[in-house]
Protein backbone atom coordinates (compact mmCIF):
# COMPACT_ATOMS: atom_id res chain seq x y z
CA UNK A 1 0.00 0.00 0.00
CA UNK A 2 1.22 3.51 -0.81
CA UNK A 3 2.08 6.05 1.85
CA UNK A 4 -0.80 8.42 2.63
CA UNK A 5 0.84 11.84 3.06
CA UNK A 6 0.06 15.47 2.32
CA UNK A 7 0.92 19.07 3.20
CA UNK A 8 -1.97 21.54 3.01
CA UNK A 9 -1.81 25.28 3.62
CA UNK A 10 -5.04 27.24 3.93
CA UNK A 11 -5.54 29.79 1.17
CA UNK A 12 -6.07 32.63 3.61
CA UNK A 13 -2.66 31.95 5.22
CA UNK A 14 -0.75 31.14 2.06
CA UNK A 15 1.41 34.27 2.11
CA UNK A 16 2.41 33.82 5.74
CA UNK A 17 2.93 30.06 5.80
CA UNK A 18 4.06 29.26 2.25
CA UNK A 19 7.74 29.52 3.36
CA UNK A 20 7.06 26.62 5.77
CA UNK A 21 5.93 24.25 3.02
CA UNK A 22 9.41 22.80 2.35
CA UNK A 23 9.94 22.27 6.09
CA UNK A 24 6.63 20.44 6.42
CA UNK A 25 7.47 18.29 3.41
CA UNK A 26 10.86 17.54 4.97
CA UNK A 27 9.05 16.60 8.20
CA UNK A 28 6.98 14.06 6.27
CA UNK A 29 10.19 12.56 4.88
CA UNK A 30 11.86 12.58 8.31
CA UNK A 31 8.96 10.64 9.83
CA UNK A 32 9.03 8.08 7.03
CA UNK A 33 12.80 7.78 7.35
CA UNK A 34 12.54 7.02 11.07
CA UNK A 35 9.90 4.38 10.42
CA UNK A 36 12.00 2.74 7.69
CA UNK A 37 15.10 2.65 9.91
CA UNK A 38 13.01 0.99 12.64
CA UNK A 39 11.69 -1.61 10.21
CA UNK A 40 8.17 -0.17 10.53
CA UNK A 41 7.94 -1.62 14.04
CA UNK A 42 8.44 1.66 15.91
CA UNK A 43 7.18 5.17 15.22
CA UNK A 44 8.01 8.62 16.62
CA UNK A 45 4.38 9.38 17.40
CA UNK A 46 4.39 6.70 20.11
CA UNK A 47 6.25 9.12 22.35
CA UNK A 48 5.73 12.58 23.84
CA UNK A 49 5.56 15.97 22.17
CA UNK A 50 9.31 16.52 22.58
CA UNK A 51 10.07 13.47 20.46
CA UNK A 52 7.76 14.75 17.73
CA UNK A 53 9.16 18.28 17.91
CA UNK A 54 12.64 16.85 17.43
CA UNK A 55 11.65 15.45 14.03
CA UNK A 56 10.26 18.82 12.93
CA UNK A 57 13.48 20.51 14.04
CA UNK A 58 15.57 17.83 12.38
CA UNK A 59 13.59 18.25 9.17
CA UNK A 60 14.54 21.94 9.06
CA UNK A 61 18.24 21.08 9.39
CA UNK A 62 18.03 18.84 6.30
CA UNK A 63 17.23 21.91 4.19
CA UNK A 64 20.03 24.10 2.90
CA UNK A 65 18.76 27.45 4.15
CA UNK A 66 16.92 26.50 7.34
CA UNK A 67 17.90 26.10 10.98
CA UNK A 68 16.16 25.21 14.25
CA UNK A 69 16.40 25.61 18.02
CA UNK A 70 14.46 23.53 20.53
CA UNK A 71 13.35 24.27 24.08
CA UNK A 72 15.24 27.54 24.48
CA UNK A 73 14.92 30.17 27.21
CA UNK A 74 12.94 33.26 26.36
CA UNK A 75 10.55 35.83 27.78
CA UNK A 76 6.85 35.02 27.97
CA UNK A 77 3.91 37.29 28.49
CA UNK A 78 2.05 37.25 31.79
CA UNK A 79 -1.00 35.03 31.83
CA UNK A 80 -3.14 38.00 32.81
CA UNK A 81 -3.16 41.37 31.11
CA UNK A 82 -1.86 43.10 34.22
CA UNK A 83 0.96 40.61 34.85
CA UNK A 84 4.56 41.31 33.92
CA UNK A 85 6.54 39.27 31.44
CA UNK A 86 8.25 36.21 32.91
CA UNK A 87 11.03 33.79 32.11
CA UNK A 88 9.98 30.73 30.14
CA UNK A 89 10.83 28.43 27.27
CA UNK A 90 9.78 28.22 23.65
CA UNK A 91 9.29 24.70 22.26
CA UNK A 92 10.71 25.34 18.80
CA UNK A 93 12.12 28.11 16.64
CA UNK A 94 12.51 27.59 12.88
CA UNK A 95 14.24 30.14 10.71
CA UNK A 96 15.68 30.90 7.33
CA UNK A 97 17.41 34.17 6.53
CA UNK A 98 14.08 35.85 5.73
CA UNK A 99 11.53 33.92 7.79
CA UNK A 100 11.19 33.22 11.51
CA UNK A 101 8.59 30.99 13.20
CA UNK A 102 8.12 30.32 16.92
CA UNK A 103 6.16 27.21 17.95
CA UNK A 104 4.39 25.95 21.03
CA UNK A 105 3.40 22.32 20.65
CA UNK A 106 1.16 19.67 22.20
CA UNK A 107 0.37 16.01 21.55
CA UNK A 108 -3.16 14.60 21.37
CA UNK A 109 -4.62 11.13 20.94
CA UNK A 110 -7.98 10.14 19.48
CA UNK A 111 -9.64 6.76 19.05
CA UNK A 112 -11.13 6.51 15.56
CA UNK A 113 -13.36 4.04 13.76
CA UNK A 114 -16.09 4.19 16.39
CA UNK A 115 -17.12 6.77 18.96
CA UNK A 116 -16.11 10.21 17.72
CA UNK A 117 -14.88 11.85 20.93
CA UNK A 118 -12.81 14.86 19.93
CA UNK A 119 -12.61 16.44 23.36
CA UNK A 120 -9.00 15.35 23.90
CA UNK A 121 -7.89 16.77 20.57
CA UNK A 122 -9.72 20.03 21.17
CA UNK A 123 -8.24 20.32 24.64
CA UNK A 124 -4.68 20.06 23.29
CA UNK A 125 -5.43 22.43 20.39
CA UNK A 126 -6.59 24.96 22.96
CA UNK A 127 -3.53 24.41 25.18
CA UNK A 128 -1.16 24.92 22.26
CA UNK A 129 -3.11 28.05 21.28
CA UNK A 130 -2.90 29.48 24.79
CA UNK A 131 0.83 28.74 25.05
CA UNK A 132 1.53 30.38 21.70
CA UNK A 133 -0.28 33.46 22.97
CA UNK A 134 2.16 33.70 25.87
CA UNK A 135 5.15 33.99 23.54
CA UNK A 136 6.43 37.52 23.20
CA UNK A 137 4.93 39.29 20.21
CA UNK A 138 8.43 39.70 18.79
CA UNK A 139 9.28 35.98 19.07
CA UNK A 140 9.46 35.20 15.38
CA UNK A 141 7.50 36.70 12.52
CA UNK A 142 4.73 34.22 13.31
CA UNK A 143 3.74 32.48 16.53
CA UNK A 144 2.34 29.05 15.79
CA UNK A 145 0.26 26.66 17.88
CA UNK A 146 1.22 23.15 16.73
CA UNK A 147 -0.64 20.00 17.73
CA UNK A 148 0.53 16.51 16.82
CA UNK A 149 -2.62 14.37 16.63
CA UNK A 150 -2.23 10.59 16.80
CA UNK A 151 -5.23 8.44 15.85
CA UNK A 152 -5.57 4.96 17.28
CA UNK A 153 -7.77 2.01 16.37
CA UNK A 154 -9.02 -0.47 18.91
CA UNK A 155 -7.76 -4.05 18.85
CA UNK A 156 -10.85 -5.16 16.95
CA UNK A 157 -10.46 -2.52 14.24
CA UNK A 158 -6.71 -3.10 14.14
CA UNK A 159 -7.41 -6.61 12.83
CA UNK A 160 -9.35 -5.34 9.81
CA UNK A 161 -7.85 -5.66 6.31
CA UNK A 162 -5.33 -2.91 5.55
CA UNK A 163 -7.61 -1.33 2.95
CA UNK A 164 -10.38 -0.95 5.52
CA UNK A 165 -7.99 0.54 8.06
CA UNK A 166 -6.81 3.05 5.47
CA UNK A 167 -10.42 3.95 4.69
CA UNK A 168 -11.11 4.60 8.39
CA UNK A 169 -8.11 6.96 8.47
CA UNK A 170 -9.19 8.80 5.31
CA UNK A 171 -12.77 9.15 6.58
CA UNK A 172 -11.44 10.51 9.88
CA UNK A 173 -9.38 13.20 8.15
CA UNK A 174 -12.31 14.08 5.89
CA UNK A 175 -14.46 14.56 9.02
CA UNK A 176 -12.28 17.58 9.95
CA UNK A 177 -11.46 16.58 13.54
CA UNK A 178 -8.92 19.40 13.80
CA UNK A 179 -11.47 22.19 13.34
CA UNK A 180 -11.76 24.13 16.55
CA UNK A 181 -13.14 27.61 17.04
CA UNK A 182 -11.57 29.47 19.92
CA UNK A 183 -11.07 33.11 20.76
CA UNK A 184 -9.39 34.84 17.78
CA UNK A 185 -8.77 31.35 16.39
CA UNK A 186 -9.44 30.31 12.80
CA UNK A 187 -12.20 27.66 12.67
CA UNK A 188 -9.95 25.42 10.54
CA UNK A 189 -6.19 24.76 10.71
CA UNK A 190 -4.01 27.29 8.93
CA UNK A 191 -1.83 24.40 7.79
CA UNK A 192 -2.06 20.64 8.00
CA UNK A 193 0.50 17.91 7.31
CA UNK A 194 0.07 14.20 7.82
CA UNK A 195 1.99 10.95 7.47
CA UNK A 196 0.45 7.47 7.31
CA UNK A 197 3.02 4.95 6.06
CA UNK A 198 1.77 2.30 3.68
CA UNK A 199 3.34 -0.34 5.88
CA UNK A 200 1.66 0.23 9.24
CA UNK A 201 0.78 -3.26 10.50
CA UNK A 202 3.66 -3.20 12.98
CA UNK A 203 2.51 -0.04 14.77
CA UNK A 204 0.55 -1.97 17.38
CA UNK A 205 0.75 -1.30 21.10
CA UNK A 206 2.14 -4.25 23.06
CA UNK A 207 -0.18 -3.78 26.05
CA UNK A 208 -3.57 -3.22 24.46
CA UNK A 209 -3.27 -4.22 20.82
CA UNK A 210 -4.28 -0.76 19.61
CA UNK A 211 -3.05 0.30 16.16
CA UNK A 212 -1.39 3.71 15.70
CA UNK A 213 -1.22 4.12 11.90
CA UNK A 214 0.25 7.63 11.62
CA UNK A 215 0.30 11.23 12.77
CA UNK A 216 -1.20 14.58 11.79
CA UNK A 217 0.35 17.98 12.47
CA UNK A 218 -2.21 20.80 12.76
CA UNK A 219 -0.95 24.40 12.81
CA UNK A 220 -2.79 27.55 13.88
CA UNK A 221 -1.17 30.99 13.62
CA UNK A 222 -1.57 33.12 16.73
CA UNK A 223 -1.99 36.71 15.59
CA UNK A 224 -0.73 39.60 17.68
CA UNK A 225 -3.47 41.07 19.84
CA UNK A 226 -1.68 44.19 21.05
CA UNK A 227 -2.43 47.23 18.95
CA UNK A 228 0.23 49.71 17.93
CA UNK A 229 3.16 47.36 18.56
CA UNK A 230 5.54 46.99 15.63
CA UNK A 231 7.79 44.00 15.07
CA UNK A 232 11.46 44.80 15.53
CA UNK A 233 13.41 43.62 12.45
CA UNK A 234 16.09 40.96 12.77
CA UNK A 235 18.83 42.28 10.47
CA UNK A 236 21.52 39.83 11.59
CA UNK A 237 19.55 36.60 11.90
CA UNK A 238 20.67 34.87 9.27
CA UNK A 239 -7.69 18.19 0.58
CA UNK A 240 -10.79 19.44 2.33
CA UNK A 241 -8.95 22.33 3.87
CA UNK A 242 -8.19 23.99 0.55
CA UNK A 243 -4.75 23.60 -0.95
CA UNK A 244 -2.65 26.67 -1.59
Amino acid sequence: MEDFVDVVISRHMLNELKPLRPVLKAWVEAVLRYCRIQGFEDAPWYFNERANISLLAGAAWTLKNWAALEEFSTKKRGRQEDQKDRNGRCDLYLCSRNHHFAFEAKLAWQTIGGADDRSGVHRELKRAWDDAGELDIEEGDSRIAATFVVPRLTKVNAMLPVAEVRQIVEDWIESRPFDFKGRRMSPTPDALAYVFPGKFEGFVGARNGHLFPGVVLALYVRKRARKGVQKTPRPEKGSVYGKG
